[in-house]
């Protein structure tokens, strides 16, 4: 894997951020922004190989059902609604 470069343009990141840093912070803030980088260089450095069982914890695979088309008759279904007009059904307004 590709290491993290450790040059840290703090200005531009609270420029990106809109944020403001004072210059007592500055310090402080990229010391902590490089142990962070330091922690995913080392965190890259690991060979553990391309298993995708840690990313998937469960397994479970498709568990949807397959899509079956079912058909309907019309008079049928008009004639389980309480409220119609014709081939249409009638509803309360709403608004």
């Amino acid at each position: 894997m590709k290491r993290i470069d450790k040059e840290i343009d703090l200005e531009k990141l609270a420029r990106l951020a809109r944020i403001q840093i004072s210059k007592k912070d500055k310090k402080r803030i990229t010391k902590d922004i490089l142990e962070i980088i330091n922690y995913f260089n080392k965190i890259n450095e690991l060979k553990i190989g391309l298993s995708y069982k840690f990313f998937h914890q469960s397994a479970l695979e498709n568990v949807w059902r397959e899509d079956i088309p079912k058909n309907f008759e019309a008079n049928a279904i008009l004639d389980q609604v309480p409220n119609k007009k014709g081939r249409y059904l009638r509803s309360p307004k709403i608004g």
